[in-house]
């Protein structure tokens, strides 16, 4: 095998170099080392004198990185065989050269001998299961393809005899008359790199293997969780017959992500084209489709009365009716604000991106108005991450539907036997709730509040049977509770952070309380 290398940095070529040339298994293989290059332009002059098998190439570097010289590889020397060096921070750029046919890569701080000679391993056998030149050269026309089909869809081309002649020097099957962009979103999965980069080319693959039956152009990966692809209907004049073949392609395809990756995905289809042309135009509209799904079951294009505007739709005056009504225990009222507010959302239509914005704004409203009286919103929805919920939601009325259920399970784990009556008792509660771990006492909240600290005493026993001193201490220590049963805290560190500035007290208060100890509440928990 031989190999040219390619980095502007002469530490990092030296270093190289000399695992290369001192690695019993390169010199058992022999593997040589043809040439040093600093940049990609120079490694492309290389290439002709050289003729190596294995470019070895930084990805950043200057006059032409190793994305561009990966570009030149694969248009004029497919049977070149590429692995990138990189650091952390360029994990991005080296997703996009596996996209495109690279071997592997190797982390700069992590290059050895065990590491390179695993590395050189891989890149051998995969020589030596089929030839090279026949290899690489299908992989490569797949990525040549791919970068077609973007170019296509971004307005790349000028004319429609120039996408022809690209289209049959890849031979693409494809159509190039009354075509429409189809854009996929497939659900969401939480992943590290290496899995989602494996995810994505099984749906690539599951997907381009249904297209070929259907003329229909090579999917590619626009981003996160999004996918493109192009369905053409030449010889197809009726718009029922059209609307057909687009639900058989996307149900064989919805069926096969389901059955071999367990993926749910949806289709957003944007306006049939004449021409090839105009395939910017048919994507720019399923753009639009995705990105006004949420509200594709409640209003029309036509029905569009105003430009979003978020303070128009939730202002001050709604967010302290919405907190007013959680802290009163006003479960109905609740929900009708709430209701209202989507029903506002319909009318304006917001991009995907700022509604879900909006729903991260109002998640964050409602937990804190409920931690006020006690309750953590995020227990109700688990382990699962907001933006993740959000992702999956289809349209406007499955975001109200979950955000009403949020707040019934939220009422329904409330203590609304402790809902005060008094607004006074409500704001002393609140404040209680925000600042039990500091020093405060029943003199500092009445001030605070703006009435006298016996009057406030006096509504704590009318609306709350206890009194304000006996409500903080068992306030504290609900909260000294959560903070054992972590485990990770001393019992001293408890005390303090639970709102208790003497050990000792604290000792008797949580024993008054609890009946027990810290210490053996502690190891009951953990028993448990």
């Amino acid at each position: 095998m031989r190999i040219l290398i390619v980095d502007d940095d002469f530490l990092v070529r030296s270093n190289l170099k000399r695992l290369i040339e001192t690695s019993s298994l390169c010199r058992k293989r022999g593997f040589s080392i043809v040439g040093e290059a600093t940049d990609g332009e120079q490694a492309v002059q290389l290439i002709l004198s050289s003729r190596p098998d294995l470019v070895i190439s930084d990805i950043r570097m200057p006059n032409m990185d190793g994305l561009e010289l990966q570009e030149t590889i694969l248009q004029k020397y497919p049977n070149i065989l590429l692995v990138m060096l990189s650091g952390y921070d360029e994990l991005n750029y080296v997703r996009k050269a596996l996209k495109n046919g690279a071997v592997d890569y190797i982390l700069k701080h992590e290059l050895n001998t065990p590491v390179l000679e695993q590395i050189l391993s891989t890149v051998e056998k995969q020589m030596q299961r089929t030839h090279v030149l026949e290899d690489n050269s299908v992989d490569s026309q797949m990525a040549l393809k791919r970068n077609f089909m973007m170019k296509l869809m971004s307005g790349g081309f000028r004319s429609e005899e120039e996408i022809t002649s690209h289209a049959e020097v890849l031979e693409l099957k494809l159509g190039l008359r009354n075509i429409s962009v189809i854009l996929m979103q497939v659900e969401p999965r939480k992943c590290n790199m290496i899995a989602s980069y494996l995810l994505e080319n099984s749906i690539l693959n599951i997907v381009d293997e249904v297209l070929q039956d259907y003329h229909a152009g090579i999917c590619c990966h626009v981003s996160d969780d999004k996918y493109v692809f192009l369905i053409c209907y030449d010889g197809i004049n009726s718009s029922l017959m059209r609307l057909e073949k687009c639900h058989e392609v996307f149900a064989r395809i919805r069926t096969c992500l389901q059955s071999y990756l367990n993926l749910s995905v949806e289709f957003y289809m944007g306006q049939t084209v004449t021409t090839a042309v105009q395939i910017p135009k048919s994507y720019l509209s399923a753009e639009q489709k995705y990105d006004s799904r949420f509200f594709s079951d409640t209003v029309s294009l036509e029905e569009i009365s105003q430009p979003f505007d978020i303070f128009s739709v939730f202002d001050a005056t709604r967010e302290k009716q919405l907190v007013a009504s959680i802290r009163q225990n006003y479960s109905v009222q609740t929900q009708e604000i709430l209701k209202e507010v989507f029903e506002e959302l319909s009318r304006m239509r917001p991009t995907s991106d700022m509604f879900k914005n909006f729903m991260l704004d109002l998640l964050s409203i409602l937990s804190r108005a409920w931690i006020e009286r006690g309750i953590d919103l995020s227990k109700f929805y688990q382990s699962e991450e907001p933006q993740r919920v959000f992702n999956s939601f289809r349209n406007l009325n499955m975001a109200l539907k979950w955000f009403k259920n949020l707040n019934d399970l939220a009422f329904e784990g409330a203590d609304k036997k402790k809902c005060p009556d008094s607004p006074y008792v409500e704001q002393a509660i609140g404040l209680i709730r925000r600042h039990y771990a500091e020093d405060i006492s029943q003199t500092y909240v009445a001030d605070l509040i703006g009435i006298s600290a016996a009057y406030l005493s006096r509504l704590f026993r009318e609306d709350l049977d206890t009194g304000f001193a006996d409500y903080l201490c068992s306030y504290r220590i609900e909260k000294a509770k959560e903070l054992l049963n972590t485990g990770g805290y001393s019992n001293k560190d408890v005390s303090r952070l639970s709102g208790f500035h003497d050990d000792a007290y604290f000792a008797r208060a949580f024993k008054r309380c609890t009946g027990m100890t810290p210490k053996l509440y502690r190891k009951t928990q953990k028993q448990v």
